[in-house]
């Protein structure tokens, strides 16, 4: 597998596991050849909260990129002018990891964010790094797979495996600990807990060879792999995250909150053209009712999967076109997490949401049904 893939796989695991999204290489900042050129930004408005008004100078903004399909909001409206429309110049740096995503919005290195229900984030939260929920990236639907639990083809084709119960004592692979979230409820269905079967830590790559080489019964994959893995007859799926855990989100805009502080009317622009971006994918992917070129064009320059091909056949996300936030959902993991000893204390996430800019945003745009 090459590096580019093994780092789109590990950062998928941000949408299944809640594991930290592991660093890609560099990307484009400027729309790719062929996009629709940005639009002129406005300038005859006075500057609110810190916006320049002189022509030809935009407010420079960092937003951390993981480089991940979920995070095509920030994609599409980097590449199809949306932000430059709110004068805003938007620069992408890669996220190497969650860790290093809290400390670079803490020091204020970084603006925005696309974050994951993490124990690294909860731990950041609990040591008091001031970070803010703004809007939901991505919304489990019942028929999500971006991430699911396969289990080995041959033991469903012999009856060795007919249910969740028939994997006790059996070896499943997991990439991550914080993975095994979405793989206990899979055993629960069966009767069983994680106490109940081998678990095995094992890096996303080598998940298709130990299913290939008989090694494990079942693992927790991700996109792309998970298709791969159905097309070689290796594996099958048996749960994704929609039918695990409905309603969830998976990822989440965040920003610094002394960004917000500082600079309120460029947090509110942004998450104008945030929105914009998650709308066009939420019309092309979800509703089915939009154009799908421009979309998948943005995921095609700033993934690595290069092939628009793929995005007709792997399971891809679900979004709220409302950015609706379901922080509920995250206490979920906040419960797996202080359980299984990968956070130390209880985070009171109301204290962390702040939906004011979302709601600017809707104010502007308007609601969608």
């Amino acid at each position: 597998m090459s590096g580019g893939l093994l780092a789109l796989a590990v950062g998928l695991l941000a949408l299944g596991s809640s594991a930290c999204a592991a660093a890609g290489p560099p990307r484009a900042t400027e729309p790719p050849t062929g996009a629709p050129a940005a639009a002129p930004v406005a300038t005859a408005a006075p500057a609110v909260g810190g916006l320049p008004t002189a022509p030809g100078q935009p407010f420079h903004v960092v937003a951390l990129d993981p480089g991940i399909i979920p995070a095509v909001p920030l994609y599409v409206a980097l590449d199809r002018g949306y932000f430059a429309e709110e004068g805003l110049e938007v620069e992408l740096q890669p996220s190497p990891d969650a860790t290093t995503g809290a400390q670079m919005l803490a020091v204020g290195q970084a603006a925005f964010n696309m974050a994951v229900p993490d124990p690294v984030l909860f731990n950041a939260l609990a040591r008091g790094i001031d970070i803010k929920l703004l809007a939901s990236g991505t919304v489990n639907g019942p028929e999500d797979r971006p991430a699911a639990f396969l289990v080995r083809s041959d033991l469903i084709a012999s009856g060795q495996y007919a249910s969740p119960a028939d994997l006790k004592g059996l070896t499943i692979a997991t990439p991550a600990n914080s993975s095994e979230f979405y793989v206990e409820r899979v055993l629960r269905q069966g009767g069983l807990t994680l106490d109940d079967v081998q678990r095995v830590i094992m890096p996303v790559p080598d998940i298709l060879s130990a299913f290939a080489s008989q090694r494990i019964a079942a693992a927790w994959q991700v996109e792309p792999l998970i298709t791969a893995a159905v097309r070689r007859n290796l594996a099958t799926v048996i749960a994704g995250t929609g039918e695990l855990f409905p309603g969830a989100n998976g990822m989440d805009l965040v920003m610094a909150g002394s960004f917000g502080r500082e600079q309120p009317e460029v947090a509110r622009r942004f998450v104008v053209a945030y929105l914009r971006g998650l709308r066009d994918y939420y019309h092309a992917f979800n509703k089915g009712d939009g154009d799908r070129e421009p979309v998948v064009q943005a995921l095609v320059a700033h993934t690595v999967v290069k092939d628009p091909a793929l995005y007709d056949v792997m399971g891809m996300h679900t979004v709220d076109p409302n950015g609706a936030l379901n922080s509920a959902s995250w206490d979920a993991f906040q419960e797996f997490y202080l359980r299984m000893g990968l956070q130390q204390q209880r985070v009171d996430l109301a204290r962390h949401v702040d939906e004011s800019y979302l709601q600017a945003a809707l104010d502007r745009l308007g609601r969608e049904p």
